[in-house]
């Protein structure tokens, strides 16, 4: 209630007067004071939600979309835009679990349904004709484009957006000037970021988590310097610096790690011992693949090579393969990704070695 009050400039988020009370008992509350803001309304919802074992932890508050930086949200919607049910959006639109999740978050009812043909809600022509000749000239998935065949352009949906978005960031043209440098998707989309935040806590992807963690720095250029979310008067006195306490959306640092340290350590044999396990048993390898190139064990080209294996078989063989011809740093650095990643797993792997 009192973050809608500060971004409100002073509403209620139950209303006022005698109605209040039991407004508050029914979980009966109006946002409209948030200026289509989709990213702080999202937040609101959640923390005004009636059920309180139903509301987010401050850990999970502090790293909601609403807090983020706009490189943050690229480098969101870049990930997004790499897991595997968005790489094989065609095979993605039978998955029944999937169109649930998406008919929850009513992605039909949203611009995403239309987002190579109209953009009814842009009211700057320049951006909306820029964007318009862009998706309908540029909309075919680079790895598809194949000499003497049909080219098939993205559908119409939501895991088409985010794909086609990854791929003209990642993949710009090289002969011709990038027109995606002249755009701010994210004017365009300004629901597309929380709407995919939706989709990824409720798939289990976790790329919010494992992506570097930035401060609550987000403050609405409009707010007087009073009611800024942990601001604080234009002249006041700065504030001696204090040591931020560690949050669930940190990715822990690399250990040093050196070929002689390996063999103090208990799990130095833990990569070869398991290897041909691994090759079946690993989980959903985008966790471990982001974590992995945070570490600089991979880069995007080993990632690229991958990811474009058809089975998750063959991924996890591509990537284990790869690992063990790096040495015993990366093997180690793999085990403490996989340890953060899959606890269960590791813990099931030594009780099967033990007997």
């Amino acid at each position: 209630m009192l973050v809608y009050y500060i971004l409100s400039g002073g509403k209620h988020p139950f209303g006022d007067g005698i109605l209040c009370i039991s407004n508050i008992y029914n979980g009966d509350y109006q946002l409209q004071y948030l200026n289509d803001d989709e990213e702080a309304k999202d937040l609101l919802e959640n923390m005004l939600n009636v059920n309180p074992d139903a509301r987010p932890r401050i850990t999970e508050v502090l790293s909601h979309p609403y807090f983020w930086d706009e490189s943050r949200k690229e480098s969101f919607l870049k990930e997004v835009g790499d897991v595997p049910e968005v790489q094989k959006y065609g095979e993605s639109c039978k998955d029944k679990s999937l169109i649930k999740v998406l008919n929850e978050l009513e992605v039909d009812k949203k611009r995403f349904s239309t987002w190579k043909t109209r953009l009814d809600h842009v009211t700057d022509e320049d951006i909306k004709n820029k964007w318009l000749k862009l998706v309908q000239t540029n909309t075919i998935e680079p790895k598809k484009k194949q000499k003497g065949k049909k080219e098939e352009s993205y559908p119409e949906t939501l895991l088409c957006l985010l794909r086609f978005i990854r791929n003209r960031w990642i993949h710009p043209p090289s002969e011709e000037p990038d027109e995606m440098k002249e755009i701010n998707v994210m004017k365009l989309f300004p629901d597309l970021v929380v709407t995919a935040y939706k989709l990824d806590k409720k798939r289990g992807w976790k790329i919010n988590k494992l992506l570097p963690s930035t401060p609550p720095n987000k403050i609405k250029a409009e707010s007087s310097s009073t009611a800024k979310m942990g601001g604080q008067e234009p002249d006041a006195p700065p504030q001696k610096k204090t040591q931020r306490e560690p949050s669930l959306m940190d990715v822990d640092e690399p250990s040093p790690m050196s070929a002689p340290s390996l063999h103090k350590n208990p799990e130095q044999n833990f990569f070869s011992k398991n290897k041909a396990a691994l090759e079946t048993r690993l989980p959903t390898l985008q966790p471990i693949l982001i974590l992995l190139q945070q570490r600089r064990v991979l880069n995007d080209h080993e990632r690229e090579l991958v990811t474009s294996k058809s089975t998750s078989t063959q991924q996890n063989y591509a990537l284990l393969t790869m690992i063990q011809n790096k040495g015993p740093t990366a093997q180690q650095v793999f085990f403490e990704v996989l340890k953060r990643v899959d606890p269960f797993l590791i813990q099931d792997l030594f009780l099967r070695a033990q007997h």
